[in-house]
């Protein structure tokens, strides 16, 4: 056998936990030692060598009457929706009796869209900032083929044909589409480069 240093008991051959515990300090005695963190936690970035993330670009002076366009153009949207889309003899044919359901519900859509990323502070998620100028677009469309076929239809009314002509409320949804296509496509490029 080999001679091994006796620990406090006396023991000359001990085993390697009986050695720890005759050499440890009893449970009392130990001071717990100061948390000291590998990282400094006061820093910005809570990570070691990664710099801190860079701010955003303000936003244009032109970012923010293109999103009040934007709603307003929305706004008229569903105005014009439920105004006549059809007038003959002083008489007209609501849009919501056709296709200004249609426009109504993607009127909403875009301005729920461009209130999104508004109240994100200019920031979009998802590719949501092209919703609304797509809902310009297909307003625009669904406006432009009802206004063909509408004008210059000839009904019989009493007897006598009478002609048919595009209502204020057409009117008011194809300038509105046009003008939320201009104005949403202005603020999807202003948010695309930020």
């Amino acid at each position: 056998m080999t001679d091994q240093a006796s620990g406090p008991g006396g023991d000359a051959e001990l085993s390697p936990v009986e050695r720890w515990l005759a050499n440890s300090k009893p449970l009392e005695a130990h001071e717990p030692e100061p948390f000291v963190p590998l990282v400094d936690l006061t820093a910005p970035s809570g990570f070691v060598g990664v710099p801190p993330p860079r701010p955003p670009a303000p936003l244009p002076v032109n970012y923010m009457p293109n999103i009040v366009a934007g709603l307003v153009a929305c706004l008229a949207i569903v105005v014009g929706s439920l105004g006549p889309w059809a007038a003959s003899l002083g008489f007209g044919v609501a849009g919501t009796e056709g296709d200004g359901k249609a426009t109504l519900m993607l009127a909403a859509v875009g301005a729920a869209a461009l209130f999104a990323i508004y109240a994100r502070g200019g920031f979009t998620k998802f590719g949501d900032r092209w919703i609304a100028p797509v809902v310009g677009v297909v307003v625009l469309v669904i406006g432009i083929v009802d206004a063909m076929e509408v004008d210059g239809n000839e009904v019989e009314f009493m007897n006598t044909m009478v002609s048919t002509g595009i209502g204020w409320g057409l009117w008011v949804v194809l300038l509105s589409a046009a003008a939320l296509s201009a104005s949403s496509w202005v603020v999807a490029r202003i948010v695309d480069n930020r």
